[in-house]
């Protein structure tokens, strides 16, 4: 996720992304659920 991130900030480093994220207990618990969910699945188009 943190590579997405710093590609979508233009930062060239994973370092200066991670500058702004604290990890939180909360926080963590948020990334963990979207990690493990299902992905989505895209309606057949006719």
């Amino acid at each position: 996720m943190l590579p997405a991130l710093a590609t979508y900030m233009g930062h060239a480093h994973y370092s200066d992304t991670a500058y702004y994220l604290k990890a939180t207990a909360e926080l963590l618990g948020m990334a963990a659920g979207l990690y493990n969910r299902p992905p989505l699945q895209e309606k057949d188009s006719l």
